[in-house]
């Protein structure tokens, strides 16, 4: 969240509409129903939307997962090491930063271990390599109410990315998060195909949540993706802004 600030000073000086927002990794795991159910075994992000970046509640939940990043950076590192990959130091000025998987693939081809972000992600940090450990330690519940606590809007970023199809597991994963205060889904996404799209409208429709979109842009960390990767509709962002609105003014009138 540390960018927030300078990038709402950048859009007024362009004159273009900001939303202050954070991604929050949550365990997927809380989405089985049943203790003894299959976990789920994809990647469960929240986004929160028109966020207080100073809220302090985010501010800790930040500091506890950019501990829990530097710790999986120095253990992968450590695994890497053991798969008899020694990458030189200059990795480890990673851990001044926010490291994550895609900094270390950087490395494995900046020093000669692979040829590709892709062969190093396959071979080693993605979730199937040699290296991979997993980080997710906040609960979906803890990360959907600190997202409330800061003001914002919640929404299931790329549900494909659960990995359990377009079915009635997803219907029941997102029947859990609306339990928990999910306010809508991400449609629009480089990874969301039209009929992945249409299906998600339809599941905004049938539980009663927003849709919402972006690029998902990392700059050169994910190359072929642009800022205007995948375009959402101005009604939809219109959407979202009016429930925040909304939401403001009944908490102002709770408090009078």
């Amino acid at each position: 969240m540390a960018g927030i600030e300078e990038c709402r000073r950048a859009c007024d000086q362009l004159g273009l509409e900001f939303v202050p927002g954070v991604e929050l990794s949550a365990n997927p795991g809380d989405l089985s129903a049943k203790p003894d159910e299959e976990p789920v075994r994809g990647t469960l992000h929240i986004l929160g939307l028109f966020i207080d970046a100073n809220h302090p509640t985010l501010h800790r939940i930040a500091g506890e997962m950019l501990l829990a990043r530097r710790e999986r950076h120095a253990m992968m590192l450590e695994k890497l090491a053991e798969a008899g990959i020694e990458l030189d130091a200059t990795v480890f000025d990673l851990l001044e930063g926010v490291p994550g998987r895609v900094h270390l693939a950087n490395a494995l081809v900046e020093q000669g271990f692979c040829q590709s972000i892709k062969e190093a992600f396959g071979r080693y940090v993605g979730r199937s390599g040699k290296a991979f450990i997993r980080r997710d330690r906040l609960s979906a519940r803890d990360a959907i109410d600190a997202i409330h606590e800061a003001g914002g809007l919640a929404v299931l970023a790329h549900p494909v990315q659960l990995r359990c199809g377009m079915g009635r597991e997803l219907e029941e994963r997102i029947d859990r998060l609306q339990g928990w205060g999910l306010d809508g889904l991400e449609v629009w996404h480089p990874d969301h195909g039209e009929d992945v799209v249409k299906r998600l409208l339809e599941l905004c429709e049938r539980f009663g949540l927003m849709a919402s979109g972006g690029s998902d842009y990392h700059g050169s960390m994910k190359p072929g993706i642009t800022l205007n990767h995948r375009q959402v509709p101005i009604s939809f962002y219109e959407t979202l802004r009016k429930s925040w609105e909304r939401r403001g003014e009944e908490e102002i009138q709770k408090d009078i």
